[in-house]
């Protein structure tokens, strides 16, 4: 079952008594009002800067509230198809992905942490959702809104199948389960760029057709990262081989020639190339060539990435 836990009609209220404030007072309102009813979402957003080692006033004065108020019209439409969106796409995991079990989901307004992110919440895995992100990366429209939930049920469709077989994920009396100590919560890239992979591979599976929700309002964003995948790849390994900042590949924040989330698109090929690389095994096991995939140790994952990365790099770029 799908719970939508939805604090957008909070959040328009604490904007209606404080948009014409300074935007101190906004940031105080909005953590110490609006947050304080969801105290664990407020912990995870500040949270996860403290993490990266940001200050999350720092980003919330340069990065998000100088912008709410240009972006209310966005934002508000994007709250109207999520909840549209949510449970259809939702129902469609289950038919194309065979997921069943319950999710939590939270809509809300925040510090520009992601449009959407697995994480646990209340004790369970969990999806948030960020509208002043989705809002901010033009995910507003039904059509990509459907790719980004497909994206994060991805997320979720792999760690279910990772703690299925791993038996990493106890779930206790309560509901809640136990996924704080996945080997593949760590910060390493090359650990990203399988999972992002994966979850849009499944992304692709759920809506039926390639999606590529991050390709709004990119113009020619997948067509450009075809005919550049392997300079996108030799700059990754370049990056991983240097100990450079490798964000550009997957924060909205930040690009590679101008395009955002490039490492999307590569991790998805890498995937692919995976899948073809386990067919065989997967023919004879029963099982499809994806799960295979899905449960491959952090040892496993590093290897055979970089592995295929490494043949990404060597190819030639593929025209549109």
């Amino acid at each position: 079952m799908l719970e939508i836990i939805d604090t957008f009609p909070a959040f328009l209220d604490f904007w209606e008594r404080s948009k014409d404030l300074a935007l101190e007072d906004q940031i105080r309102l909005w953590s110490d009002e609006y947050m304080a009813n969801w105290p664990e979402l407020r912990f995870l957003q500040i949270e996860d800067y403290r993490k990266q080692g940001v200050d999350w006033l720092d980003v919330a004065r340069t990065r998000v509230f100088p912008y709410l108020a240009r972006r209310m019209p966005s934002i508000i439409q994007a709250h109207e198809n999520l909840v549209v969106e949510l449970p259809r796409v939702y129902d469609l995991a289950g038919i194309r992905l065979g997921m069943t079990q319950d999710l939590p989901t939270v809509i809300y307004v925040g510090l520009g942490c992601g449009a959407g992110w697995v994480c646990r919440y209340n004790g369970k895995t969990a999806v948030l959702f960020g509208l002043e992100n989705v809002a901010e990366c033009g995910f507003t429209g039904r059509s990509s809104l459907a790719g980004l939930v497909a994206h994060e049920l991805g997320h979720v469709f792999h760690r279910t199948l990772r703690g299925a077989t791993r038996r990493e994920a106890a779930v206790t009396s309560d509901g809640t389960d136990d996924l704080a100590n996945d080997e593949l919560d760590e910060s390493d890239p090359l650990l990203s760029l399988y999972t992002e992979g994966f979850a849009q591979r499944c992304e692709h599976l759920i809506m039926g057709k390639e999606t590529w929700h991050e390709s709004k309002n990119h113009g020619n964003w997948v067509s450009w990262c075809r005919q550049n995948q392997a300079r996108l790849a030799r700059e990754f390994l370049r990056r991983l081989d240097q100990h450079e900042d490798l964000r550009p590949f997957f924060g909205s924040w930040f690009d590679i020639e101008g395009r955002s989330q490039t490492g999307y698109f590569l991790g998805h090929q890498v995937i692919r190339q995976l899948e073809e690389r386990f067919l065989e095994l997967a023919t004879s096991s029963g099982v499809s060539p994806l799960k295979l995939v899905a449960v491959l140790s952090a040892e496993q994952v590093r290897r055979l990435v970089r592995e295929e990365l490494e043949r990404i790099a060597a190819g030639p770029s593929k025209d549109a």
